[in-house]
């Protein structure tokens, strides 16, 4: 039996929903072809309805690989977590006490707030940080960090000072531009810096990396985390995520929390072995 839908606004909120909540990039015409199924609404409709919210900055155009897809929009002010506000430096944003507010350049590098894992490491990040009373000395480090948006939302919702590592030359000065129109510039440095060379212990470590390397810095992790720290793991798919959950928690943390969205997982962690302090 067809749903019944109110239009246009449940269509608009429809339409949104089908693309936040899809694996994989999806045409015009294959939301049309849903849509209609689901709920009878002539294509036409429903392509009169994504022009408007094209032309409204609710959604946009891309291309890859010659084939044209409808993604949602980050041209404009978007909340991807309870108090997370992703926007470009250019667009005005009333802010409601609780927000936060951060500004990301358009560059190259990966952490636009568009994928899945992204918007999970910013959540979990938002949980941790408005959960818990961190040190004023507390530090952080965010492993791979492309545009930065980790560290900045960490020293965003409270922490003192962050840093982020990235062998990618572009992502560091992207990484750093975006620190500084945040107003971070002088706390947070980003460096190419292997994390097996830090001296220094963490109270929040972010990796957003591919399996495989997520595997790898388990031991290097676990040497440069304080007791209770928390490490934020995602880029993992959901199939893979039990396997990165045993292999931490045999190698000295615990798993406090594991979320997931359109196919990719974020794990949360806890180290505590021979806590000498316990963050409440």
């Amino acid at each position: 039996m067809r749903q019944h839908l109110d239009y246009p606004s449940g269509l608009d909120c429809v339409i949104m929903h089908v693309l936040a909540e899809s694996e994989y990039r999806i045409t015009q015409q294959g939301i049309e072809t849903r849509i209609a199924g689901e709920f009878g609404i002539a294509r036409r409709i429903v392509r009169k309805r994504i022009r408007l919210l094209v032309e409204k900055g609710e959604l946009e155009y891309s291309s890859h690989y010659g084939c044209s897809f409808i993604e949602l929009s980050f041209s404009r002010a978007v909340r991807i977590s309870k108090h997370v506000i992703i926007k470009p430096p250019e667009v005005k944003y009333i802010a409601i006490p609780g927000d936060v507010v951060v500004s990301l350049l358009a560059g190259v590098s990966f952490g636009t707030g568009k994928h899945p894992t992204t918007c999970l490491c910013v959540r979990a990040i938002d949980n941790i940080m408005t959960g818990q009373q961190f040190p004023e000395d507390g530090l952080g480090v965010d492993i791979g960090t492309g545009s930065g948006i980790l560290a900045i939302v960490a020293v965003a919702l409270g922490l003192k000072h962050s840093q982020g590592t990235d062998l990618d030359t572009n992502a560091r000065y992207e990484a750093m531009e975006n620190a500084k129109i945040n107003g971070f510039g002088g706390r947070i440095c980003v460096s190419d810096k292997n994390i097996d060379m830090f001296d220094c212990k963490f109270l929040l470590i972010t990796a957003n990396l591919r399996f495989p390397t997520i595997q790898s810095l388990c031991l290097s992790i676990y040497r440069i985390t304080l007791p209770g720290a928390f490490v934020v793991i995602s880029g993992i798919r959901n199939d893979e995520a039990a396997q990165v959950i045993s292999f931490y928690t045999e190698n000295g943390f615990v798993c406090i929390a594991n979320d997931s969205e359109r196919g990719w997982s974020c794990v949360v962690l806890r180290k505590l072995v021979n806590m000498s302090f316990r963050l409440q």
